[in-house]
């Protein structure tokens, strides 16, 4: 059964959107007041006519993009958080769309993503020029290389924007996901995409140019986006933090007086079970919003006890339906009593969704169509094809691999969990396929299982890699690891085995492998791959 998104009642509405391009959601606030802060830093501030200015120098050095079906993205890989934002709006106004390489990005990884997003531009800053290995590999695949600096250039009255973007392209930006056969899929989000996101963010929040927001999320992570463009859409201040806030919200909190957070629940979670975040400390707060993992009760909760004055929200949405497609405002009094887990809620007005796979009624995998759904991978029609269903009438319908069912009473989504094998850590999604694969090649071994394990609150704390036979040393496997994977998805334990349990259809048995002790937590079940 095909169900529509119920309309949702506006809160503050804005007028409807000005822009055909994400780049003019930055325009427009900047040419209405120039002079407001875009972004805060503890040191200091960037007004919009600043950042402004040197996005569009950006912009001028790369050039106006061409016709043609190749040159649709900006490699963007700076240290400095205010370079990379430039870079990305720089993108945008010559344009093509950004692709975010952040510093820490392993050099192999970093590599695959060039040459897979056919980057023939790249914007970099003096921390990356001073990073030997990672700028051979640059001037290697990418022809022309844009400095992001500092300083800021003249004040123009007035840009040619569109002169400067010559034809632009139809994507705003690119992002690589977690890839089951060892390969990251690229994930390109179009303009009108992510413009529909904007647009229901404007209606449902109302935020203003007096909104202060968190910026929790590294910059390759999708929902590092809203950061930036609903508070930009809106006229506001980003508020970064300093690299030890990121570990302590409430001090985070206080010191910007943001009204808006968006977080993965993990944050809250560590920042409780560290002691902080006391009832009433985060006064300023108007919007608390959750992405990325299942959202607990009892972290809603915690969120809700410290900003008195917040709505709380529960977002769900995967990279390929840009950034969320659903949405539950959590209220204690009404909160479910049956889980510990805060519904998904209602998909975004304008899209229609549907269980496939639902032939008990007790729940299947949600699948989505609309106009935030992506059109397919990046250069990848096999894995495209993959990812919809098509109904009756031939639409697409994204499928998002996450099992959840309707709750009749309320209307609300529930989530169940994954169908395969894929795991969130720290929102950051996870194809456990991908790590075996690449801990499968450098080390040489038979075959590699990796299984995650979980924290008292039972989520999923980090990784623990199981090798069959391998012809490396575990140290060495783990110093390679680090140039393919990132730190999140590196295993915290690694153990040579010399045979792997087998199942009655002559596969490895990965539910005894997920039974196996390990020293640094309860390991969690893992389901089978699912059926090719």
């Amino acid at each position: 059964m095909t169900r529509s998104a119920p309309e949702d009642p506006p809160k503050n509405p804005r007028d409807n959107p000005r822009s055909n391009r994400l780049g003019d959601v930055f325009i427009d606030s900047a040419l209405a007041d120039g002079q407001a802060v875009a972004v805060e830093g503890p040191e200091r501030e960037w007004t919009y006519r600043e950042v402004l200015d040197g996005a569009a120098s950006l912009a001028r050095r790369i050039g106006p993009r061409e016709s043609g079906e190749h040159d649709h993205f900006v490699g963007v890989c700076c240290g400095s958080t205010i370079n990379a934002m430039t870079g990305h709006l720089g993108s945008l106004l010559a344009g093509r769309g950004f692709m975010p390489l952040t510093v820490g990005l392993p050099l192999h990884r970093m590599e695959r993503m060039l040459e897979r997003g056919g980057i023939r531009h790249a914007i970099v800053d003096e921390s990356v020029l001073a990073d030997a290995p990672r700028m051979a590999i640059l001037e290697r695949l990418v022809p022309d290389i844009v400095t992001a600096g500092p300083e800021s250039p003249p004040t123009h009255a007035s840009e040619d924007f569109d002169a400067i973007a010559g034809d632009p392209s139809p994507f705003a930006y690119l992002l690589f996901t977690s890839g089951s056969t060892g390969m990251p899929k690229g994930v390109p989000i179009r303009h009108e995409n992510i413009l529909e996101f904007l647009a229901h963010v404007r209606k449902r929040y109302g935020f203003n140019a007096s909104d202060r927001f968190t910026q929790l999320f590294a910059l390759t992570f999708d929902l590092s986006l809203f950061d930036q463009f609903a508070c930009w859409d809106a006229g506001g201040t980003l508020c970064p933090p300093t690299g030890p806030e990121q570990f302590d919200l409430e001090a985070y909190l206080n010191r910007t007086r943001a009204t808006v957070m968006f977080s993965v629940p993990s944050g809250i979670r560590l920042t409780r079970q560290a002691g902080r975040l006391g009832g009433g400390s985060a006064p300023d707060l108007r919007w608390g919003l959750f992405c990325g993992e299942p959202l607990l009760e009892r972290d809603a909760s915690s969120l809700s006890d410290a900003a008195p004055n917040a709505t709380v929200e529960n977002l769900y949405g995967p990279t390929e339906t840009t950034l969320a497609i659903t949405v539950h405002e959590y209220e204690r009094e009404n909160a479910r009593r049956d889980g510990d887990i805060v519904p998904i809620g209602a998909v975004h007005e304008g899209h229609e969704w549907r269980l496939g796979g639902d032939e008990t009624g007790t729940g299947g995998e949600l699948q989505i169509h609309g106009p935030q759904v992506f059109a397919g991978y990046w250069g990848d029609q096999q894995a495209s094809d993959a990812a919809f269903a098509h109904d009756e009438k031939g639409r697409a319908f994204y499928r998002t691999g996450d099992n959840v069912r309707l709750d009749e009473e309320t209307g609300q989504i529930l989530f169940i969990g994954r169908r395969d094998s894929q795991i969130k850590i720290l929102g950051h999604r996870v194809e456990l396929g991908e790590i075996e694969a690449v801990l499968t090649s450098i080390s040489g071994a038979d075959a590699t299982i990796v299984v995650p394990i979980e924290d008292n609150d039972g989520q999923i704390m980090g990784l623990v890699g199981y090798l069959c036979r391998s012809e490396r040393p575990l140290h060495e496997i783990k110093k390679l690891a680090r140039l393919e994977l990132p730190k999140f998805m590196i295993p915290r334990k690694m153990q040579e085995v010399d045979e792997f349990p087998m199942n009655s259809s002559g596969k490895i048995d990965r539910q005894q492998i997920a039974t196996w002790p390990s020293r640094n937590g309860r390991i969690v079940s893992v389901p089978r791959n699912p059926p090719r």
